[in-house]
């Protein structure tokens, strides 16, 4: 571990170390260092032997068994804040349950005589919980820009405004910005590529989603795009499928399910088996986009 040491000023003149803080594998230096001060006569700082910060098989920490730099944490997409809110609490706990902490809270609860005496393990995940928890209290202009490195070449053609949509969508869901790349892909891309078996739900024939899919883009093709909005297509659809549930004449087992038409309408939209909701991203895709990607799944069947 390395040494700090805190230097106090005094009208812009430097009047002496404070305190130093170290690993507790220097304490066996401590009665020379101490010493050497009494030697030269001057004042001797605090000295102040933290425990050492291990990773989770209870060895020291070590680029041979992981990252440790700060610039490597920063390049897989871990917020400064969240770094400093789990590196605060590595060794030390504020008085409450509470471990979100911004740095304004730490500097006004730390106290180095409340820091523990056993080893702090650095545990990655929660790592990553804290992480978690900023990016979903970040602004979304302020995320946006920290996952521009993130979002690959194809990003520059579809402007900024469309990019904070993207990221609106996967904000709730992101432990780190690095993640952000892969989640959107199918956003910055003219052709997805799946298997038709990705379209089907449960048990349902190839015939039966093609003629669900087909249902559901002359439902979507009425839309007007001045009210292609999330809400719009949700209400369209979902309207359709209510009332084709309460018509009396076909068995149950025969009538529509939602699974049925909204799990073929996401699978055609994202080439994905999981994502956002299909109407959230049909907003941001555009109706143009969107029934072209619906189309081709049709064509796929």
């Amino acid at each position: 571990m390395p040494t700090y040491q805190f230097a106090v000023v005094v009208d812009d003149h430097l009047m002496a170390i404070s305190h130093v803080l170290r690993g507790d594998e220097w304490l066996s230096s401590f009665p020379k260092n101490i010493l050497l001060y009494r030697d030269f006569n001057w004042p001797a700082p605090k000295f102040i032997h933290l425990t050492l910060t291990l990773n989770k098989t209870g060895g020291k920490l070590s680029k041979r068994q992981g990252d440790v730099a700060v610039e490597d944490y920063r390049a897989k997409g871990y917020l400064a804040e969240a770094l400093l809110n789990f590196c605060a609490l590595l060794g030390w706990h504020p008085k409450e349950d509470n471990e979100i902490l911004l740095l304004d809270d730490m500097i006004k609860k730390f106290r180095y005589q409340d820091m523990g005496t056993s080893p702090a393990i650095f545990d990655v995940d929660k790592l990553d919980y804290f992480n978690g928890w900023h990016i979903r209290h970040k602004p979304l202009a302020d995320l946006a820009k920290l996952c521009l490195p993130y979002l690959g070449k194809n990003q520059a053609q579809f402007g900024y405004d469309y990019i904070k949509k993207v990221v609106s969508l996967e904000q709730e869901r992101l432990k780190k910005l690095s993640e952000i790349g892969e989640l959107t892909e199918f956003f910055f891309t003219d052709e997805i590529s799946y298997q038709p078996e990705l379209l089907v739900w449960k048990k349902m024939t190839l015939a039966q989603v093609k003629n669900n899919l087909q249902t559901i883009f002359e439902l979507l093709e009425k839309i007007p795009d001045s009210e292609w909005t999330d809400d719009s297509l949700e209400e369209a659809i979902m309207d359709y499928l209510k009332a084709k549930q309460l018509k009396t004449g076909e068995p149950a087992s025969t009538r529509p399910s939602l699974g049925g038409y909204l799990w073929p309408l996401r699978a055609s939209l994202t080439g994905r088996a999981a994502s956002p909701g299909p109407f959230a991203v049909a907003e941001v895709l555009g109706k143009e986009r969107s029934l072209k990607r619906i189309n081709q799944a049709i064509k796929k069947l």
